[in-house]
């Protein structure tokens, strides 16, 4: 399974030139990923909204009429907000804790404070399991959402406590069984156990839900082309597959173009793996220089035409 945060998303966003001089003062949020303070309201698809945790973090991307404008963590338009109603990650932090001292019962910002403590750059398993709480509390205060769940969710599987995560995914979409994106997640979450049946079967229901959803058919390219059980790689398919993702993501996702590569060579054609991991490694290059070198690590073994393996799950 890739691994998979919300804060790599900032590695593929677009900057705009900012225009003026109160643009100027504003360029030093580009790049930044932001939490909304309390009452904070954001524009999004031509109307005013409070942001939800559908929305967050909110990743800056430029100035717009002396205001900012971000991409929702999660995909979709731009939203454009004020600076002053925004904050940093780790002031974000800060923020939510006094809130939450203020009033212990303030379910909003235990939900806010674990979206931001999971979302820092440098977060550790010690902050991953103070997240987990943020949210097992909120959730206690009533706030029963199908995206805390699935957060929270996420937390687990950084924690590898698959078992936990499974049940919060379960929940998730027995909440909200429309959301695609929490099978794509579930089927993550089955292949990690080792439950290929399940998972290609989890796979193959959201990509008939949603053909349009390219995490849905990278992640599914992903566990045919790398998984350690050889019954279950299809190179073939894990490249048409791979293909139909970039396109989707208009070859802009550097996650995608890893999976094309490791789809090659499960294939057999280490020349275009080789290629295919250049193009991923350049996108990448002085951003998330973690993900960077497990690439080129990765290049080494198509260099001597060896395909990627996943780890077998433990028993």
């Amino acid at each position: 399974m890739n691994s998979k945060t919300r804060l790599l998303m900032a590695a593929l966003l677009w900057i705009r030139a900012p225009a003026g001089a109160a643009a100027e003062d504003l360029q030093r949020w580009i790049n930044e990923a932001v939490m909304p303070k309390a009452s904070c309201r954001i524009t999004l698809d031509g109307r005013e909204v409070e942001p939800t945790n559908e929305h967050l973090p909110l990743f800056v991307v430029g100035v717009e009429e002396g205001r900012l404008s971000g991409i929702p963590a999660l995909g979709g338009d731009e939203a454009v907000f004020a600076a002053k109603s925004v904050l940093r990650l780790k002031d974000a932090v800060d923020y939510y804790t006094q809130r939450i001292k203020a009033d212990e019962r303030d379910a909003w910002s235990y939900e806010m404070r674990g979206l931001a403590r999971t979302n820092l750059s440098d977060a550790s398993e010690p902050v991953y399991r103070l997240a987990a709480e943020d949210y097992t509390k909120a959730i206690e205060l009533g706030r029963k959402s199908h995206r805390n769940y699935a957060d929270r969710a996420n937390i687990y599987y950084q924690l590898k406590d698959f078992g936990k995560a499974l049940a919060d995914i379960d929940e998730a979409i027995r909440i909200a069984p429309r959301e695609i994106d929490c099978q794509v997640v579930r089927a993550n979450l089955l292949a990690e156990t080792g439950r290929w049946k399940e998972s290609l079967a989890q796979f193959e229901a959201a990509i008939k839900a949603d053909p349009e959803l390219a995490e849905a058919q990278n992640d599914l390219a992903y566990l045919l082309a790398t998984c350690s059980e050889a019954s279950v790689r299809d190179g073939k398919r894990a490249v048409k597959l791979s293909l139909e993702a970039c396109e989707l993501a208009d070859w802009q996702d550097y996650r995608m173009l890893d999976t094309l590569a490791a789809a090659y060579a499960e294939a057999g054609d280490f020349e275009t793996a080789i290629a295919m991991q250049d193009k991923a490694i350049e996108m990448l290059e002085g951003v998330v220089d973690s993900l960077s070198n497990e690439f080129r690590a990765r290049r080494k073994l198509y260099e001597q035409k060896t395909p990627y393996r996943e780890s077998a799950p433990a028993k």
